[in-house]
């Protein structure tokens, strides 16, 4: 069946294998929530309750979406083969589910651009997302990348000081608080129990209120599904097990309502007695399957008013809408481009949701301009930063500082109307007649209707020059470095160093 043999809109079919054609005419890219491919020959994906988006844009080359076909229904495990069929000149879509079902395939042809695209899907699938909990769009600090398993109290207690002072009030404590030893990266045969290690926490609850006398949450780590063999779990539950063993590692199925029962029982007892804000929760994609996975959800949403949790990109779907929680982008340690491309994709197909950045985690030595850089992207998301805040350079802290400021002063444009290129090239965001741009490549940029433009050199270039039209009667030109130390006025052209920005303003 030819894709255009579909009518615009939602069709109803039922069936286990539906496919497709998609002629390759003007087209340059596959869009999936998990990231875009240049016309490959071949390409496959998974999504479910537990993973993915069922969308696919065809995208031409200026970023209109061709094509673009998906389920409504979110939480029907579905897998899609695409290959490219260049005798034909066409793609072939198989879309194959586990069972004989009804289903509603929403289709169209609209070419709109890519956002606007992504924007009417949503609309018709329908999912309002709930209200957030205090504390949703705060910037983060967490303790993965500062000090992996040996994370311990009194150091989290140093650099939640540190945090503080740098405009972060969210700290989550990463992987390594469940058992005594150092543990190894890449390791999870532990898991399961989580029971708090005395000797690392001697007093977590303690860490809590001194954390929120500091007008700070503390979030805790935790893989709800994953049971490693040497805990007490692997065999009291082993009947609730699914797939293979793998690392040490299996999993504790959501389909099974004691293994939901006991989990959910596990996370209201650590926030209670530890006096908890909120828990990372980790690997929920790495289930076998993600039946069963509205009950955990749903008991999530009754551990306690106002917890915060936080999911990883690929279960951040439609489908977790529910929870409340808010999502993050994959773990892409030192790589802001990478950050920046998944935190686009995030903030695409899941607009209504505070969107963090990964954790930043630079090396030691690192230039002052490339942290900002890091910095410059991550104001368009919440902001996170992973890293031992006790061994930074004041220069470092001051980075880190005057851009969370930035972030804070300018929440209003920032979380306003989102505007990016497919391919990171630029990042916008308006509120009415004020605007932020970033740029990441030396592109032409054009905009009117303004009154207050702020321009940011994200670029590799060492300075870029804007030239701006004598007609946006723009007068005040407001330069700053990467520091975000006032540089002064300055007149047309206007030049921006790498790593700062320049702010642009009429005035009457």
């Amino acid at each position: 069946m030819e894709l255009k043999d579909l009518k615009e809109g939602v069709n109803t079919l039922a069936g286990k294998k539906f496919n497709f054609a998609v002629p390759v005419r003007n087209l340059t890219t596959i869009l999936t929530s998990y990231g875009w491919k240049r016309l490959p020959w071949r390409h496959e994906i998974e999504t479910g309750p537990h993973k993915g988006i069922p969308l696919i844009l065809f995208l031409s080359r200026d970023g209109r979406a061709r094509f673009a076909v998906g389920l409504i229904e979110q939480n029907i495990p579905l897998k899609v083969k695409i290959s490219l069929d260049e005798e034909n000149g066409r793609y072939n879509i198989e879309m194959n589910l586990r069972a004989m079902s009804n289903i509603q395939i929403y289709k169209t042809e609209d070419r709109k651009s890519w956002l606007d695209s992504i924007r009417k899907y949503r609309e018709v699938v329908g999912i309002d997302p709930p209200q957030f909990p205090k504390g949703a769009y705060e910037p983060v600090f967490c303790s993965w990348y500062g000090i992996h398993h040996s994370v311990n109290q009194d150091w989290c207690l140093r650099n939640a000081k540190i945090a503080k002072e740098l405009g972060l009030t969210t700290f989550i404590i990463d992987d390594g608080w469940f058992f005594d030893e150092r543990g190894k990266w890449g390791s999870y045969i532990k898991t399961g129990d989580w029971m708090v290690s005395k000797k690392k926490f001697p007093k977590m609850s303690k860490l809590a209120r001194g954390l929120r006398d500091m007008d700070m949450r503390l979030l805790l780590w935790i893989a709800p599904f994953m049971v490693g063999k040497q805990s007490e779990t692997f065999k009291r539950l082993k009947s609730c097990l699914i797939g293979e063993e793998s690392y040490g590692v299996r999993w504790l199925s959501p389909a099974k309502k004691n293994a939901t029962n006991y989990i959910l029982d596990k996370m209201d007892s650590l926030y209670k007695e530890n006096e908890l804000d909120g828990f990372k929760i980790d690997f929920v994609d790495a289930l076998p399957d993600g039946k069963g996975l509205l009950n955990f959800y749903e008991g999530l949403q009754k551990l306690g008013k106002n917890l915060l949790f936080e999911f990883r990109q690929n279960y951040a779907n439609l489908f977790g809408l529910q929870v409340g929680a808010v999502y993050r982008g994959l773990d892409t340690p030192l790589d802001f481009e990478k950050n920046l491309e998944n935190c686009i994709l995030l903030r695409a197909f899941t607009p209504d949701v505070p969107i963090h950045t990964d954790y930043i985690y630079w090396y030691r030595d690192e230039k002052l301009e490339n942290m900002a850089k890091h910095m410059i992207f991550s104001i368009f998301f919440v902001p996170t930063i992973s890293m031992d805040l006790e061994k930074l350079t004041k220069e470092e802290k001051n980075v880190i500082k005057n851009w969370i400021r930035f972030h804070r002063e300018h929440r209003d444009i920032l979380f306003g109307d989102f505007d990016a290129s497919i391919d990171g090239s630029y990042l916008g965001a308006r509120k009415g007649e004020r605007a932020i741009y970033a740029l990441f490549k030396p592109i032409p940029l054009a905009f009117e209707n303004l009154k207050e433009l702020h321009i940011l050199n994200g670029t590799e270039a060492k300075e870029i020059y804007l030239d701006i039209p004598e007609n946006l009667k723009f007068q005040e030109v407001f330069k700053r470095d990467f520091t975000l130390q006032s540089k002064g006025k300055f007149s047309n052209p206007v030049r921006v160093e790498r790593g700062g920005f320049v702010k642009i303003k009429e005035v009457m």
